[in-house]
């Protein structure tokens, strides 16, 4: 059994049981990939989408999430982010050959990870050679 038997605080509890489990890779120079599931309720940032506590992301050098865009449609967002990389995100395809392949990488084309306001600001001052307005 990896995890003690809970006590009140839940992200103490997460952290020190994966904390554990960090040491015992730091000390064999060895990588621990450890599974976890998402909640169900969307966010704009996918690593609030782990669920239990940020305990978990808290005590780890890297975290991935895979989330498809649907159910089903073969198509997903593979995020990542850590100590010792840089945050990225890779848009994946699942082909015939049940293998997922690499289709986009935020890496090559850092404008992925903009928001949509921004290109709707781009589109919207395209033609125009001054605004009046305020900022909000």
């Amino acid at each position: 059994m990896i995890r003690r038997p809970a006590v009140d605080n839940s992200y103490a509890n997460d952290y020190a049981d994966l904390t554990a489990l960090k040491r015992l890779a730091d000390q064999n120079r060895i990588a621990i990939l450890l599974i976890h599931h998402l909640r169900k309720q969307k966010d704009d940032d996918p690593f609030n989408r782990i669920s239990g506590t940020t305990g978990l992301s808290g005590a780890v050098d890297t975290s991935f999430t895979l989330v498809e865009e649907r159910r089903g449609s073969g198509r997903a967002t593979l995020s990542c982010i850590g100590r010792d990389i840089e945050y990225r995100e890779r848009g994946l395809r699942h082909n015939e050959s049940n293998i997922w392949e690499l289709v986009s990488d935020s890496r090559e084309h850092p404008e992925l990870l903009l928001p949509d306001i921004v290109f709707l600001v781009s589109d919207f001052m395209k033609g125009k050679s001054e605004y009046h307005g305020t900022p909000t």
